[in-house]
């Protein structure tokens, strides 16, 4: 029979209940136990030689020995009772680890089924504006088409140049309300294509981060710390930190070419920084740079920067961290730049960057190469690959106190 943490609570209350009632019961019956074997004391000081004092003496052992078993009694119920409670402890103690241990399984699934929401709607998405765009070009196409016939056929090509009889002016006011009307016809079919969009997924593709932030609230948070927690302590000894504070969930936006993010704004003028990525095969990886981000589009050198894996597939049996070799450059990316940051920056082979995370709309793919960290001629050390997807960006700050 199983009771939940709050009844095991209650009874626990009633227990201490019981064992304050019992201590003032024990103090009381010490309390009258040294009063009988005082009297005892002063009784036989006391004694004559007649019998008198042999009776008086039965009595008084007596009653000394029924007040000690009061004490003893009392003794043994209390010490029941704080086994009893011992056990309630440990009881409670475990239904808060399993509440626990059950709050990051909830969190980790609804992580999971918002993610799949994600994808479902982006592949929605994705197919309807294929469509769109085939109906775009299917148009272009067309009009282009009509104009290859009319140059192609002599007499219809005549017959045109017959019709011009407006000034140049005119007649390039005459392609201009051309232009326009295929541009009308676009914009219109881009409206049919938003509203069958809208129609089909409820949700557009540009707040589904902000939606599923909103949906999380404060447990965004407390997620991205549950994540990370199997780890804490090998990070702050790496960094020699007492602590990892969490500044940036990359759930919280969508990260896009030239628009401002939340993460260059939060970076700009800190250090001793973790980026922490999640990938689409469970790799847990990325970078540390010690070193104050003072600017946007800049390299910044440091000897004592690294690259590190902690979940790696069967590559590495523990987290393991890779130091640099002389080449090592980290840079955080302004918006208008397609990179969002890299480790192990080259500018010369940018695509050998150690971890370049890529922005979305870049059509370009995340990727580790190999340029500024030393991996022990270990290949594809951090991912397992050269490309990856980010799942999950976290980034967090080591901290002293």
């Amino acid at each position: 029979m199983s009771f939940s943490l709050e009844e095991q609570i209650e009874s626990l209350k009633k227990s201490c209940s019981k064992v304050n009632d019992l201590m003032k019961s024990l103090s009381k019956s010490i309390y009258n136990f040294k009063i009988v074997d005082q009297s005892f004391i002063d009784t036989k000081k006391g004694w004559n030689e007649d019998d008198k004092w042999i009776e008086t003496m039965f009595d008084r052992a007596e009653e000394l020995f029924l007040k000690r078993q009061v004490i003893v009694s009392n003794v043994l119920e209390l010490m029941n009772v704080i086994k009893f409670i011992q056990g309630g402890l440990k009881q409670v103690y475990d239904s808060t680890q399993i509440s626990q241990e059950t709050e990051r399984w909830y969190n980790y699934l609804i992580y999971r089924i918002e993610k799949m929401e994600i994808t479902k709607y982006e592949n929605i998405v994705a197919k309807i504006d294929k469509e769109r765009q085939d109906e775009i070009s299917k148009m272009r196409n067309k009009h282009r088409n009509e104009e290859i016939n009319i140059e192609n056929n002599p007499k219809e090509l005549e017959e045109k140049k017959k019709q011009i009889t407006y000034e140049e002016k005119e007649v390039e006011g005459e392609k201009e309300t051309d232009i326009e009307d295929i541009e009308k016809q676009i914009e219109s079919i881009n409206i049919k294509y938003q509203n069958i969009i809208d129609s089909a997924t409820k949700i557009n593709k540009r707040n589904i981060q902000e939606i599923i932030s909103k949906k999380r609230g404060n447990k965004m948070t407390r997620f991205a710390n549950e994540r990370i927690k199997p780890f804490k302590n090998i990070l702050c000894e790496w960094s020699q930190k007492k602590d990892i504070q969490l500044i940036y969930d990359s759930l919280t936006e969508e990260i896009v070419l030239n628009k401002v993010s939340k993460l260059e704004q939060l970076v700009i003028g800190k250090k001793d920084l973790f980026f922490i990525i999640f990938d689409g095969n469970e790799n847990i990886f990325g970078g540390y740079i010690d070193k104050t981000i003072d600017k946007l589009d800049y390299c910044i050198h440091s000897d004592t920067m690294f690259v590190f894996v902690l979940e790696s597939n069967g590559r590495f049996s523990d987290p393991t961290r890779f130091k640099c070799n002389g080449n090592q450059k980290f840079v955080m990316f302004s918006c208008k730049n397609e990179w969002l940051f890299t480790f192990g920056y080259s500018v010369h082979w940018p695509e050998k960057s150690d971890i370049a995370v890529m922005k979305s709309g870049t059509k370009k793919q995340s990727y580790c190469g190999a340029n500024g960290f030393e991996y022990c001629e270990a290949k594809n050390a951090l991912c397992g690959n050269y490309n990856f997807v980010v799942e999950q960006m976290l980034v967090f700050e080591a901290i002293s106190e």
